[in-house]
């Protein structure tokens, strides 16, 4: 789970005035002071008061403790740099869900630090969200255009059904199936995606539980979400169309989707893919193609990370329908795609680089097996977000055994994190990372220092322009 570091302004000797929000499994939301690590407040819903005493007096029949497990999402409404309460509009709404602790979201305003309100809660499980599971999917906070005007919201998956802790091949789900539209000021119900007929608009594939981050896509550039993008524990892949209106806030009308990949086909262990995160969605254009959108995605069990039988992959789609809703929503398996784990476009011969090239530019994107480098299976799997900067695609993966050359041997081992960093366009390494003649496939991938599951990538840029990247 993420903390949300919200900036109130600056103090007295210029440093920033920043207020650090963490969720914890003991079922905590803390307020701490960024510098002096001093606790403004701790809020715990009423319905984990009952588990604190299990914590308490570490009982083993309760079990691992899951509280408020969840990342934190802040919606900053800020007009002058300065937090401040006089000011109209400004305010601080938080907004968390609970990950395996249970089904709620919560929010809470913390524009006045020192006086928190909780604003509203969202049962999962009851109501307009009787489909919800455990409540794993960070809330994004995102604007729509709606009858001309703004309108905030949330958007975020239907969650997880425990369920599939437990099983094997691909097994539908109970809950989870779905993603929900909320207003982020009332938390009223706006507008849902599910299999059943009673959804705002209905998905009968979407038969597993979507526990990710909704991927939203501003393709315009002009400050309202136009797509959205995500992916189920089916191993399959979705996307929706939000249409800007000036006459209609009616969501139904306005809203189109279907499934675009279906990457878990036959009903083998093996092929069991997940993606419990989002695809990153950017867009391309290469000399001589028609600009289109690439959609990155890596699949991995992150409830069982140390499986050694699913074969997970790393994958980039093209899309050619950029700004507006395809016609039709075609599904991608496969079959569909170009297999360049052996990387022939950046080491084969000129003969096998044109055949390779070939058959790359006939297909709908192409995929990579994780675990290439000597044939055998090894569980390596990707439990993170990828990323798309400038055509480069970055993807962390685990290996539940250590297989780091340079890490140290007399540390307790974590398994080994890997960095992948290659070509959107092609899947060909980047970078000259093992300084041979020729970029080959190890080049691909780094080991990296520290032991165990790696986050996903983040990049960080400098007051010159430099990026940074940080994992």
């Amino acid at each position: 789970a993420e903390p949300a570091l919200v900036q109130y302004g600056e103090l007295g000797n210029g440093d920033p005035d920043l207020v650090a929000y963490v969720a914890t499994n003991d079922g905590y939301l803390h307020a701490v002071d960024s510098i002096s690590g001093n606790e403004y407040f701790a809020f715990v819903p009423q319905e984990l008061l009952p588990g604190l005493n299990y914590v308490f007096e570490n009982v083993p029949a309760a079990g691992k403790a899951y509280g408020l497990d969840g990342s934190i999402e802040a919606w900053v409404n800020d007009a002058n740099k300065d937090i401040d309460l006089y000011d109209a509009g400004d305010h601080v709404y938080l907004y968390f869900g609970q990950r395996r602790g249970g089904n709620d979201i919560f929010s809470i305003d913390v524009s006045d630090r020192y006086m928190p309100k909780l604003r509203w809660i969202i049962k999962g499980g009851s109501g307009g969200y009787a489909e919800m599971g455990q409540s794993w999917s960070r809330p994004n906070v995102e604007r729509l255009k709606l009858a001309g005007s703004t309108k905030t919201v949330l958007i975020f998956g239907g969650g997880y059904d425990t369920g599939q802790d437990t099983v094997s091949v691909r097994t539908a789900d109970a809950v989870g199936r779905g993603v929900y539209i909320v207003d982020a000021d009332s938390g009223a119900l706006l507008w849902r995606a599910g299999p059943e007929a009673g959804a705002d608009l209905q998905l009968a594939d979407v038969k597993c539980g979507v526990p990710g981050r909704i991927k939203p896509v501003d393709v315009d550039s002009n400050g309202y979400v136009d797509q959205l993008y995500f992916g189920d524990m089916g191993g399959q892949l979705w996307r929706i169309d939000i249409e800007e209106s000036d006459t209609s806030s009616n969501l139904k009308s306005l809203i189109k989707g279907g499934r675009i990949a279906d990457l878990a086909l036959d009903n083998s262990a093996i092929n069991t893919r997940r993606f419990y995160y989002p695809p990153d969605v950017a867009l391309i254009i290469e000399n001589g193609r028609a600009p289109y959108l690439s959609l990155l995605a890596a699949s991995g069990h992150r409830s069982q990370p140390l499986n050694q039988v699913i074969h997970d992959r790393m994958y980039m789609l093209r899309m050619d329908d950029i700004y507006s809703a395809p016609s039709v929503y075609t599904t991608v398996t496969e079959s569909d795609l170009f297999d360049t784990t052996d990387n022939i476009i950046g080491e084969g011969s000129a003969t096998q680089k044109a055949t390779a090239v070939s058959g790359l530019n006939a297909a709908k994107g192409w995929y990579i097996t994780f675990n290439e480098m000597d044939g055998s299976y090894i569980g390596e799997k990707a439990l993170s977000e990828p990323l798309i900067l400038s055509g480069l695609g970055l993807v962390t993966t685990y290996v539940p055994e250590d297989l780091n050359p340079g890490a140290q041997s007399c540390v307790p081992k974590a398994g080994t994190g890997i960095v992948y960093s290659v070509n959107v366009t092609d899947g060909s390494p980047r970078f000259n990372i093992a300084g041979s003649v020729d970029k080959t496939r190890e080049d691909r991938k780094q080991y990296l220092q520290r032991g165990g599951i790696p986050p996903s990538p983040s990049v960080i840029i400098t007051e010159g322009g430099t990026p940074t990247l940080c994992i």
